[in-house]
């Protein structure tokens, strides 16, 4: 299908690929732009939360011959929405809320549907067109209370991820928290997890809060770790350091 260039803001225009079974794709370039980020720093977002992105679900993995055969990442609808509630950068709920809207135009020259030839058929493509607009309010009803979720605990208490917290003091956020870790702020449990230290937690850096588990049915709740403003101005010398090392870049350094 042919590329549909859409644009969401004076400084963005995206390319969205029609899809049969995800209604619409977005490449990673796209998808990082629109969220404030770079590639690489959403390749980064994909791998610390590939337990909740799915590929099939979320993205897809495409091979283009173009590029010597190498797969590259293309993001559904319903990922797009997802990554909202991992990325808190000032353009992200704005394109979230895009993607969640965003329908794409019927062809000029549609295929005309197959018209039902008896009365048991077209009830039962009644009954299919029903089930299908169930199951989309069902996702709608189940993921929209969730953004709201995450939206109103990071604002009411002033909280950020990890990741955007270290970012406003540095272009290499991930190798801040990596000196956080050698300091003894921070560990990785063994599910891989980033996880504060009993001084950190002290300090009033970092917190732990339950947020609502999105793929449990009964809406049970997982711990997230989060940073807090007052670590953003209290790591600000341990990072104002590692520059003048030159250990990690500072903010605006490609």
């Amino acid at each position: 299908m042919e590329l549909i260039k859409v644009e969401i803001s004076d400084e963005l225009v995206v390319e969205v690929q029609p899809n049969v079974e995800h209604e619409w794709l977005l490449s990673s370039k796209d998808v990082a732009e629109g969220y404030g980020l770079s590639r690489n720093g959403l390749s980064m977002t994909k791998t610390r939360n590939s337990d909740e992105l799915e590929e099939g679900v979320h993205f897809i993995n495409v091979t283009n011959s173009d590029i010597g055969g190498r797969p590259s990442v293309y993001w559904t609808k319903e990922g797009v929405v997802m990554l909202e509630f991992f990325i808190k950068t000032p353009t992200a709920k704005e394109f979230r809320r895009w993607a969640s809207n965003f329908i794409v135009e019927k062809s000029k020259e549609p295929k005309a549907p197959a018209v039902p030839m008896t009365y048991i058929e077209a009830l039962q493509a009644h009954l299919e067109s029903v089930k299908q607009l169930e199951e989309a309010n069902k996702v709608i009803a189940l993921q929209a209370p969730k953004v709201e979720a995450y939206d109103d605990l990071m604002s009411k208490e002033n909280l950020m991820y990890p990741m955007d917290g270290c970012r406003k003091l540095t272009a290499n956020p991930k190798l801040l928290l990596n000196i956080l870790k050698e300091k003894g702020y921070l560990f990785n449990n063994r599910k891989g997890d980033l996880r504060p230290r009993p001084k950190a937690l002290e300090n009033g850096w970092f917190v732990m809060r339950e947020v609502p588990n999105y793929k449990d049915p009964e809406d049970k709740t997982r711990e997230y770790m989060f940073m807090t403003l007052k670590a953003v101005t209290e790591i600000k010398p341990i990072a104002d350091k590692a520059i003048a090392k030159g250990l990690i870049k500072p903010i605006g350094s490609k």
